[in-house]
């Protein structure tokens, strides 16, 4: 009898010990759910961890709280928790927070300075919130792709863009005192300029309500929180950035979201494949102009310069094709000494080659 006691205390102790183990691992889980990754670190990439400065490579975890620096001519791609993707261009700097877990997660993301496109591949549940914040404004997204770009000047003046690419997010610009909020849609965003104390940024996360205004709207309130804005945003700026993510994540990292913001909003030739200096130094029929030069009568002699051949005057009002646009219109140059081929040598071939002015 008192075996069988032992052997009945014996398993429950052991099914206690395994419930206490499958607890333990869960929570740990679910205390570590929240993963930032480093999946490209281009270049110059530094991660200051409570005043250590580690340089960051790929498959690096990163903790919440790390500074992000990337450096001139570099670039990196982060994610967070699986879903969260930040693609950071060259002369950036930023701090990720991530609390919470799973089904309760906070991420905020402070931009000090450079630029930062964001794509949120899933959208958040309803207690989750994803925020960029910059020293004058904030975005809120819960599913959507956005673009963020910070200078600062040496008098503290900070110039803050955000631009919906895709999707909707909730826009807010701020001052140390007040704040106000607005929806902006696909193609929309603000830019908002105003003086800030950057030893104060970060010290406190602006609380933006739910706004029902327009970015029109938004922009004419900026006064009175002592800046100036606009709803015009000159996409070029983030030329650099759309290349280096087509250069550094197309192969594994685009979604077809992020591929049709990149055509939308990209340089015209960004997914244009790139031509070696071997096949640009080619002649083809297609680039040959060929002109001839014809025999001009003494009666049709227009003003020219004049070129003795033969007792038959020959003028030559060849044009130089190579024109310079200058402020917007064509400088054409022409040149008095051009010198005509002999007609027993036949026409010459004269290949020209075609200036390609890339609009972004």
């Amino acid at each position: 009898m008192n075996k069988k006691k032992t052997l009945i205390a014996t398993a429950v102790v052991c099914v206690v010990l395994i419930a206490v183990f499958i607890i333990a691992i869960t929570a740990r889980s679910s205390a570590s759910y929240r993963d930032i990754t480093v999946f490209n670190a281009e270049g110059s990439v530094k991660i200051d961890r409570n005043g250590k400065i580690i340089d960051a490579a790929k498959n690096m975890k990163l903790k919440s709280g790390d500074e992000v620096a990337v450096g001139k001519d570099s670039f990196m791609r982060l994610c967070v928790d699986d879903d969260k993707f930040l693609y950071v261009d060259s002369n950036s700097e930023l701090v990720i927070t991530a609390t919470g877990k799973k089904n309760n997660s906070r991420t905020i993301v402070e931009i000090a300075k450079g630029q930062v496109i964001t794509e949120v591949r899933s959208k958040l549940n309803v207690d989750s919130s994803y925020e960029n914040v910059t020293p004058n404004t904030t975005m809120a997204i819960r599913g959507t792709i956005i673009a963020n770009a910070v200078k600062v000047d040496a008098d503290g003046i900070v110039i803050s863009e955000n631009i919906v690419l895709e999707g909707s997010a909730l826009v807010g610009i701020y001052s140390e005192t007040d704040a106000v909020s607005g929806m902006a849609g696909a193609g929309e965003g603000i830019s908002f300029e105003s003086a800030v104390d950057m030893e104060k940024f970060g010290e406190k996360i602006p609380s933006i309500e739910n706004g029902n205004i327009s970015m029109t709207e938004l922009a004419s309130k900026a006064e009175s929180l002592g800046g100036k804005a606009s709803t015009e945003i000159d996409m070029s700026g983030f030329a650099n950035l759309f290349r280096n993510i087509v250069a550094y994540a197309g192969s594994d990292g685009l979604t077809d979201r992020l591929t049709e913001v990149l055509k939308e909003f990209g340089p015209a030739d960004l997914f244009v494949p790139a031509v070696s200096d071997d096949e640009s130094n080619q002649t083809t029929d297609e680039n040959v102009d060929i002109t001839p030069v014809a025999e001009i009568t003494p009666a049709q002699e227009p003003a020219g310069t004049d070129i003795e051949n033969e007792g038959t005057t020959i003028v030559d009002n060849t044009e130089n094709t190579d024109n310079h646009v200058v402020n917007g219109g064509l400088d054409e140059t022409g040149s008095d000494n051009t010198d005509v081929p002999d007609d027993s040598a036949g026409n010459e071939d004269l290949a020209t080659g075609s200036d390609e002015n890339e609009v972004i």
